[in-house]
């Protein structure tokens, strides 16, 4: 099964010394964030009379763009942290972490998103095409991460659209959802402008409906950066 590697990574820092250390770019996005979750707690324990007569609180995929020096790895620590103790008497993983590479995925303590998702690996500088993985890795997946509540996927600079397209249609398998994403949370971690997916297109570029006719069989075009993905930026160095 994946080593989803939900853990520290040595610094023994809590969680409130993760926060008091942040800059104010830092503190503005983690307040943001750490609001939505609070808000999706609150949600989650209302009876169910309550959750019908009010509105639900949509999962947030956010974007946290930073150059080289702004300290993007250590804000992923401290969130990382934050899912772990608003969600602490969950026993099953609530925040995993990935990159596209496994030097990527080490930096931040984390996996590789194909690792972590199972995902077809490309050859021979080809796209793969998606397959559903077999039922018994199915299961163990799903239950492995039946708590999880957010995925921070480092490095998205190097994701293509096609693979992010992957990713959402895999956590929608496992978590039984037509929701994007599976219904999680999902940050994305990169400078935008550093290196470009090996193969495919860039993250925030359309996926072809030819593209996806060719590699799936169905679905129209789509482009689920642009349709769901919010956006704020870590300026100080």
């Amino acid at each position: 099964m994946n080593d989803v590697r939900d853990m520290d990574t040595g610094s023994g820092l809590t969680l409130q010394e993760r926060e008091s250390m942040l800059n104010v770019d830092q503190k503005r996005i983690f307040n943001h964030v750490k609001a939505h979750l609070l808000r999706q707690i609150q949600y989650e324990n209302k009876s169910k009379q309550e959750k019908e007569q009010s509105e639900s609180v949509k999962p947030l995929h956010m974007f946290i763009s930073g150059v080289g020096g702004t300290g993007k790895s250590f804000h992923i620590e401290a969130i990382k942290a934050l899912v772990k103790s608003l969600w602490s008497t969950l026993t099953k993983h609530t925040c995993a972490v990935c990159a596209p590479t496994g030097l990527a995925a080490y930096n931040v303590g984390g996996v590789t998103a194909h690792r972590l998702f199972q995902l077809p690996i490309e050859h021979d500088g080809q796209c793969a095409s998606y397959w559903s993985i077999p039922k018994a890795s199915h299961k163990v997946m799903k239950t492995e991460l039946q708590d999880l509540k957010m995925v921070i996927i480092d490095e998205v600079s190097m994701v293509s659209s096609l693979n992010l397209t992957y990713i959402h249609l895999r956590m929608n398998d496992l978590f039984e959802s037509d929701e994007w994403f599976g219904g999680k949370n999902v940050l994305f971690v990169s400078d935008i402008l550093q290196l470009p997916p090996v193969c495919g297109q860039p993250v925030f570029d359309k996926v072809t409906a030819s593209t996806l006719k060719y590699r799936l069989g169905s679905m129209g075009a789509v482009n689920i950066w642009h349709d769901t993905v919010t956006y704020d930026e870590l300026t100080i160095n």
